[in-house]
């Protein structure tokens, strides 16, 4: 009987304590409901509306909210200074770290505080990485009139090329197709936003635009449709599967012991379009946000949408992103410095 008792008392125990866990999870989903509820949630784009980043904001905007606990609104602010670069250092620095902003960062910044850039006050593995929509194959665009399809094209005459921001993506490609893949092209940065740089394309005011995202030029113009811009350069980790004839960056290095520096280049491509909260949001937070986020890109209604709007939706995990922002933060300091130096078009070869 002493042994008996002893058993019914264990079992009682381990019920009771089986029924506190049950409780615990429900209780953590009320925290959250109760902190989303009424709530309105920020994302960000550091790029003008119409813009490739603006898109997948919106997007995203319209459909993660009735994943997140307490269904909160959720909207989109714009914040397009210097190629998004504004928005890294005030979500970095000043936006609220409680869960209710997040923002979609370009990928060229993710390294940017690494190259040298001192205008960006951030760490880019500090930031709590939600998730990306998709990757990225950047690509340069001509206006369809225009003599240039060929690697060897791009190497016979200088062509002129805009841009935005002295370090935005725009320019920093331009010069990556310059120094390491020899195409001559002059850069004529100033340009408001990648889809001002299409408008002077057809006006004929430059003759190439670089560092645009391939599913932007499917989606936010009918120009690529019509036949009127055609890809003339693409930059990514891999080949896009829909430019199988379009020179490829790894298929125009000129030197061998380019390929390093390349990777490095390309591997925030394959970050692609990727959203972030600021650092030190509570983890609960966090994985909300990421959860609802993966939820909201595999839901039948966002990629509706997005087929569309000629969107690419291929969805990455925020563990996956964070992991490999801090594979990219362990890069070398020899490759990162030369790679600064390519994309600032001030590299000079060593004599051997």
């Amino acid at each position: 009987m002493p042994m008996r008792a002893a058993l019914n008392k264990m079992l009682v125990l381990m019920g009771g304590l089986a029924t506190l866990a049950c409780m615990g999870q429900p209780a953590s989903s009320q925290e959250m409901e109760a902190f989303y509820k009424g709530k309105t949630v920020d994302v960000y784009a550091g790029a003008s509306p119409g813009s490739g980043y603006d898109g997948y904001a919106r997007i995203v905007a319209r459909h993660i909210g009735r994943f997140i606990p307490g269904a909160p609104n959720v909207v989109v602010k714009n914040m397009p200074a210097a190629s998004g670069l504004a928005l890294a250092n005030f979500l970095y620095n000043q936006a609220a770290r409680d869960g209710s902003v997040f923002a979609i960062i370009h990928n060229n910044l993710t390294v940017e505080p690494l190259i040298g850039n001192k205008n960006a006050r951030f760490d880019p593995a500090r930031f709590g990485w939600v998730g990306s929509a998709s990757k990225l194959t950047n690509v340069c665009v001509t206006w369809h009139t225009l003599p240039l399809r060929t690697i060897s094209d791009l190497r016979g005459r200088e062509w002129v090329t805009g841009g935005t921001a002295a370090r935005s993506s725009t320019v920093q490609q331009a010069h990556t197709f310059m120094v390491l893949g020899g195409a001559r092209l002059k850069v004529i940065p100033g340009y408001e936003s990648t889809t001002s740089m299409i408008m002077a394309l057809e006006r004929g005011e430059i003759e190439v635009a670089c560092g645009i995202g391939f599913d932007s030029v499917k989606s936010s113009t009918s120009y690529y449709r019509e036949g009127k811009i055609i890809p003339v350069m693409q930059l990514g980790y891999e080949k896009h599967p829909e430019l199988p004839d379009t020179p490829f960056i790894y298929d125009m290095l000129t030197e061998t012991e380019f390929k390093d520096i390349t990777d490095f280049i390309t591997k925030r491509l394959a970050i692609g379009r990727a959203f972030a909260t600021p650092p030190d949001v509570p983890a609960a937070r966090l994985d909300v946000l990421r959860d609802a986020l993966w939820a909201a890109l595999q839901s039948p209604e966002l990629i509706a949408e997005a087929k569309i709007q000629s969107m690419e939706i291929e969805p990455q995990r925020g563990h996956t992103i964070q992991k490999v922002i801090g594979e990219l933060m362990q890069t070398s300091r020899e490759v990162v410095d030369v790679t600064d130096s390519v994309l600032e078009n001030r590299y000079q070869p060593t004599t051997k």
